[in-house]
């Protein structure tokens, strides 16, 4: 994370971040507060810079887990759900007949079993180490589709990743995957400050 952190350091001041990124380092302390209430307010992925970075420091000394700040007042929920819109009304029949929602811990489980509460007795929540054998965490091989929103990438192998992944597909079943394809500052100074993100050989 350091590492990552000194290379956008050398990048601004050379203005390759932004036409005039040199120019950041010579804001005054009024200035720089007014800008990070504004990002504060933007958005969601704004409230979660703004949460990230105010206490960078003391994540990177290890003082505060940055995990557990980014799950504070369900912030990370709801910056994972701001795109995430039912297009189709819970009361309509739903076009699927079981939906397994799976995370490598169970921390998003209680805001999740809220947003498809209307669906409550077609969903299960699981942990899923998708590193490991599938089957031997209780998941049935060859009966799945499967999505995947920006999870994947968060893993040692890709390829051992991905091998588990196809165990469980279904004959024909097919595989949605979401991941970033371009660097995006926002995503790596957040991310970048959990283990995961950094684990990929």
């Amino acid at each position: 994370m350091y590492s990552w952190m000194k290379v956008q350091d050398t990048l601004a001041r050379s203005n390759q971040l932004h036409p005039s990124s040199s120019e950041w380092f010579h804001r005054n302390e009024s200035d720089k507060q007014d800008l990070l209430e504004r990002v504060k307010a933007t958005s969601m992925n704004g409230a979660m810079v703004y949460r990230v970075g105010m206490n960078l420091t003391a994540i990177l000394q290890q003082k505060i887990a940055p995990l557990e700040l980014m799950l504070e007042q369900k912030l990370m929920y709801n910056y994972y759900m701001k795109d995430i819109r039912m297009v189709r009304s819970p009361d309509d029949p739903p076009r699927f007949a079981q939906y397994d929602f799976t995370d490598i811990s169970s921390a998003f489980f209680e805001a999740a079993r809220e947003k498809f509460g209307a669906w409550g007795n077609l969903m299960n929540y699981r942990k899923l180490d998708i590193e490991n054998d599938p089957q031997e965490q209780s998941f049935e091989l060859g009966s799945y589709d499967f999505v995947a929103c920006l999870v994947l990438h968060a893993t040692k192998r890709i390829e051992d990743t991905i091998r588990n992944v196809r165990s469980l597909l279904k004959p024909g079943g097919r595989l949605i995957m979401v991941e970033i394809t371009e660097e995006c500052i926002d995503m790596e100074l957040i991310f970048g400050t959990l283990p995961g993100w950094w684990l990929s050989e």
